[in-house]
């Protein structure tokens, strides 16, 4: 109690400080704003306290008043408040106001001061900003009324298993920690094999079904085309092919997902865009309420902050690395703090409302860890953060769901630290097939944008869609998310390769298809049309294997000094596969990877020196092939759901969980 007494008194002072210091400087930059008979630099102190205590005092009461409003709302109402405020203090003789632009101008000033003080000075009492969240939506929201326990997975993207633990022991993850002690749940490692990516994984969760996903970008001979996880028209053709109607998320919901598990409720989730049942309203909902738009706004500024700080500091500690690229910071703070927050807003309803199985993705950690590496500060601030948000969603789940929840915390893929490619050896692997292959056009796959830009776009979209919109509002949003489509996303086009060396790279493994038929060619195939090519791969230090298929030995992995026979298992010389715990696991998955009619004519594994990888990407932190934690994800579950952490596959997690989800079950029986 006395330290929240404390708090208050600190959080009142702060308000006063920056209300009189925002009256000073109106004073001083407005012509038409003066100080009156009694008014001077001092005497500021008495409206300015007055302000701020009835901006303050008064403030949840507005928000409860105008949330019907919307933000519009709020803003309006807060800054008629302060004219009236002000009005009242000229007639006392502290100001002197001269017209009624400078009045609401004024007024305006200080209502959004205060507002951003206000929240900033509440930043770290989250808590007491959802228990708000929650009351309303427990007002407004229909619960379930079945009693049948419910599913609820949460994902933390990328985080793989040493890094929790990593975590664990900096007190970094304070939530899930105590989750992890409780006697009741156990922290297990899983392997989800190779490709180590989220269209895999998720594929394999949610369907129990990963076959032809050979990494999160490829190239379809008989089309011609390069296939990007990130597109949602891809990524729908992707569920298209894979659902069955026997999803994980049957009857549920998906939130922040790449795939929706065949939910009947999606948000920000790739694979439904354009079509099913969206939430848009929901979305709008968390747009418009004055708590949740203000505290995000505030949160991404921080981000921006943050992120500036960090970048200055990155240049100073290796002044010759390329850097995040221009659009990072927003990308980075529209993944650790709208998406976050909106997430845990639409699970929050979720778990109110009852639904049988839900499925939400945190993706923050993940971005982060790419650029600046998985067990680096930054990247464990955000894990913090996203911590919380896992504290908040179990906490809801015990306390407010309308049915009681099975909650499963788990990654899709963890993340290896390392260089990029480039940075390390001076060159790109698509410079260095490119003169190998010599007198052929090598087509490099452009960096596709965030997929999770492109979800949140198209959830703005669906404001416009609305009936509850008036026409203006459909215009402000729809030009607002136009400008933001141009300026951040820019277009999501299909690929075209043909006629050409198709170099896909996803983190530090790529496929190579070469264009002399239209078929897997084999290594005598390639060795004829490119005699250089194989050689000049396996001769370059920053390659640790390749993947090639011999009309006489069948699959083979080929190291520097050595290979190995996938199918018999017989190694010659050095065994490529000797840096790795069980290399006969890793040749089975990479023999299962090699086979899909999708895969490349050669397929590569940059060098792996202890946990460390080389991205062929521009990354610090990657997955996608093999070596170190990523493929080493973690899961947190009950007890009794221990053998899922035997797992060597996302196929048999989807076994282990998909019986959980209460629908599904009434569907199978």
């Amino acid at each position: 109690m006395t330290r929240r007494i404390f708090a208050r008194g600190v959080q009142a002072l702060l308000i006063l400080g920056v209300e009189t210091l925002t009256v000073l400087a109106l004073v001083r930059q407005l012509p038409g704003l003066g100080f009156g008979d009694r008014g001077h630099p001092g005497a500021v102190l008495v409206p300015a306290l007055v302000l701020g205590v009835a901006n303050a005092a008064i403030r949840p009461l507005m928000i409860a008043a105008t949330v019907p409003m919307g933000i519009l709302g709020f803003a309006t109402v807060t800054t008629a408040l302060n004219c009236l405020l002000l009005l009242l203090f000229r007639g006392l003789g502290y100001f002197q106001l001269l017209g009624g632009h400078t009045l609401v101008l004024s007024a305006a000033v200080l209502a959004g001061v205060n507002a951003v003080v206000s929240t900033v000075s509440y930043i770290d009492e989250e808590d007491r900003f959802y228990r708000r969240v929650i009351r309303r939506l427990l007002r407004t929201t229909e619960p379930s009324k079945d009693p049948t326990p419910g599913l609820l997975i949460i994902e933390i993207d990328g985080l793989a298993y040493p890094y929790v633990q990593h975590a664990r022991a900096r007190r970094w993850i304070p939530s899930l920690d105590a989750r992890i002690r409780d006697g009741r749940h156990v922290l297990v490692e899983w392997n989800c094999g190779v490709p180590s990516q989220t269209s895999s994984s998720q594929a394999g969760i949610m369907y129990g079904d990963n076959d032809d996903i050979p990494a999160f970008r490829w190239f379809e001979r008989e089309r011609g085309v390069v296939v990007v996880s990130g597109n949602a028209r891809d990524a729908a053709a992707m569920e298209e092919r894979l659902s069955r109607g026997q999803g994980l998320l049957r009857g549920g919901s998906s939130v922040n997902n790449l795939l929706s598990g065949d939910a009947d409720a999606a948000a920000l989730t790739l694979s439904r865009l354009g079509g099913g049942l969206h939430r848009s309203g929901e979305v709008l909902q968390f747009f418009t309420d004055p708590y949740c738009l203000s505290r995000a706004l505030i949160l991404v500024l921080w981000e921006l902050m943050v992120q500036g700080v960090q970048a200055a500091r990155e240049v100073v500690r290796h002044p010759f690395h390329r850097g995040h690229g221009p659009l990072y910071p927003l990308q980075r703070a529209l993944s650790t703090v709208v998406l976050r927050d909106l997430s845990t807003f639409l699970v929050v309803r979720d778990l109110i409302r009852g639904m049988p199985a839900i499925y939400v993705s945190y993706l923050g950690y993940d971005v982060v860890a790419h650029q600046s590496g998985p067990a680096s500060a930054d990247a464990l601030g955000v894990l913090s953060a996203i911590d919380r948000q896992v504290g908040r969603l179990m906490d809801v789940a015990s306390r407010y769901a309308s049915r009681p929840y099975c909650v499963v915390v788990l990654s899709d893929h963890g993340q290896s630290p390392g260089e990029s490619f480039a940075d390390r050896h001076g060159i790109t692997l698509t410079r260095l097939v490119e003169g190998l292959v010599q007198g052929i056009p090598v087509g490099e796959v452009r960096a596709d944008p965030p997929r999770y830009l492109h979800a949140l776009l198209e959830e703005v979209r669906g404001f416009e869609d609305l009936p509850t919109l008036g026409p203006t509002r459909k215009r402000a949003i729809r030009r607002g998310r136009l400008y933001l489509a141009r300026h951040i996303e820019g277009p999501v086009a299909e690929q075209e390769a043909k006629g050409q060396v198709v170099v896909c790279c996803s983190g530090n493994l790529a496929h190579v298809y070469l264009p002399q038929g239209g078929h897997t060619l084999s290594l005598e195939e390639i060795d004829t049309a490119h005699p250089g090519l194989i050689p000049g791969l396996l001769g370059h230090p920053g390659v640790g294997f390749l993947l090639v298929r011999s009309t006489r030995r069948g699959l083979l992995i080929l190291g520097r000094s050595g290979l190995r026979e996938a199918c018999s298992g017989v190694v010659e010389g050095d065994d490529p596969l000797r840096h790795f715990d069980d290399p006969w696991r890793a040749c089975r998955q990479l023999a299962r990877l090699a086979g899909f009619s999708h895969s490349g004519d050669l397929v590569v594994n940059s060098s792996v020196e202890g946990e460390m990888v080389f991205s062929f990407e521009d990354q610090r932190g990657s997955h996608g092939g093999l070596g170190g934690p990523q493929n080493h994800p973690f899961l947190v579950c009950p007890v009794a759901l221990t053998p899922a952490g035997s797992a060597t596959s996302p196929v048999e997690l989807y076994r282990v969980l998909r019986p959980l989800n209460p629908t599904a079950n009434a569907a199978t029986g």
